[in-house]
């Protein structure tokens, strides 16, 4: 048994030193983002921009409350959980923390709402009803991330992700069922958001080994140690959050729901654009992490294939930059026409990611997390007071400006740190400084 186990390990290793095993996860990951991008885009179509507005106003709430009581868990819960594994080859402690950290968040949030509903009512535009629907769309993504948490603890990273895949198929069927046989609106919609990830559970909980999450065992040192880390991944968590509704959250202030509602379909193009660029990211970080000692080979990699990839890409933003009128007249006929001036404004800001984008995976290799973590919260507070001038002055398209001029200046942080710290230890003598 011993020996099966050591060359399991063994092939387990080879796989992730290959870099077939995390692709082939980024790649299920990615194409389940890009559901999640085709469903925005059903949505803009069936909804009318003011009730589109006031959908993503809605997610933006989820999303929050989400980012701050339990998605923030996750990653605590993964390192603590894999410790757990190692020592005791079951993760029944930290899986019982989880728990109650799930049901923690559900009463913080429903209690948070209940309070404060005239404001969080206001900004959002759902009255007493829409907020209950709103609760169950909130309560679904606390247990999609409780599973999603569980099965990274459990070094299930192919089951995590196609758990996540699957929630996203199911949310297509429900939409269609719902299209077709009801009448869709934002209440049916964010009732989506809790049945797929019940149902996506019901198929791949078998995946959990339950002697290994079971049984239920409490312990006040994890506990300690959960909330310990949380307080620190909070920001980053909350941080990531931000990078992706600041724009929304300045427009409500100055601007109408269907206003937030042409501004957010023109900035899913975006979005989806930028999914598309994490595949080179994730492609090349086996690479570049086998290779980050090999002066020959890094150099071939900046100097060639990323400026071939970087061709590539420009050329690819090129024509949906060109095919974006067209795409939505076909659509959308001439009801978020705005969407095409949004959306390109904010390719501009594509293509500074993409030049960024190969930088990423050498800060990762080299594991300089603090400069990344410390990039994100420049970049959310250069957005947000970029997003106050210009929304204040050119209304909707000035967050589509602001958001592609902080994207460029991100890219130009990112060359003049990889500059000044980084070029001399790749590109140096034989005896270079070693690589922490």
């Amino acid at each position: 048994m011993r020996m099966f186990a050591d060359m399991s390990n063994n092939y387990i290793f080879s796989k992730l030193k290959s870099g077939k095993t995390l692709i082939n996860y980024a790649f299920l990951k990615i194409s389940s983002q890009g559901f999640l991008f085709l469903l925005s885009l059903i949505l803009a179509k069936v909804l009318s921009p003011d009730r589109f507005g006031a959908y993503s106003l809605s997610l933006m709430i989820i999303y929050f409350f989400s980012a701050l009581f339990m998605r923030s868990s996750q990653d605590p819960s993964i390192v603590l959980g894999s410790d757990e594994l190692k020592q005791h080859s079951k993760i029944n402690k930290i899986f019982t923390v989880r728990i109650i950290l799930l049901i923690q968040a559900i009463i913080l949030f429903y209690l948070i709402t209940r309070v404060f509903f005239q404001p969080l009512s206001h900004f959002s535009s759902l009255d007493e009803t829409g907020f209950i629907f709103l609760f169950f769309a909130y309560s679904g993504l606390c247990i999609r991330n409780f599973f999603e948490g569980t099965f990274l603890a459990l070094n299930q990273r192919m089951a995590e992700a196609a758990y996540d895949a699957l929630t996203n198929i199911i949310s297509f069927v429900w939409l269609f069922v719902i299209y077709y046989f009801f009448t869709i609106n934002i209440e049916n919609i964010l009732m989506m958001f809790f049945v797929s990830p019940l149902i996506a559970s019901l198929f791949l909980t078998r995946e959990i080994d339950l002697k290994k999450v079971l049984p239920i065992e409490f312990d006040l040192r994890i506990l300690r140690q959960m909330f310990d880390y949380t307080k620190w991944t909070i920001m980053g968590s909350v941080g990531l959050y931000l990078v992706n509704w600041v724009d929304i959250f300045v427009l409500r202030i100055f601007v109408s729901l269907d206003q937030i509602g042409v501004y957010n379909l023109g900035y899913q193009i975006f979005k989806g654009v930028l999914i598309l660029i994490s595949i080179a990211r994730v492609y090349y970080l086996p690479f570049i992490s086998e290779h980050i000692k090999d002066e020959k080979k890094m150099k071939n990699y900046l100097k060639n294939k990323r400026w071939i990839m970087m061709a590539a890409g420009s050329i690819g933003i090129c024509l949906i930059y060109i095919a974006l009128p067209y795409l939505f007249s076909i659509l959308y006929a001439d009801t978020y026409q705005g969407s095409v001036t949004v959306a390109r404004i904010l390719l501009v800001g594509a293509v500074f990611s993409l030049y960024q984008t190969f930088y990423s995976p050498i800060f990762d290799a080299m594991r300089r997390y603090e400069f990344t973590q410390l990039a994100s919260i420049l970049m959310v507070a250069i957005n947000l007071a970029l997003d106050y001038i210009l929304v204040f002055l050119y209304g909707f398209l000035g967050a589509a400006v602001a958001t592609a001029i902080t994207y460029a200046i991100l890219s130009l942080i990112y060359e003049m740190y990889f500059r000044k710290n980084l070029k001399n230890i790749i590109f140096s003598s034989p005896q270079r400084p070693t690589i922490r």
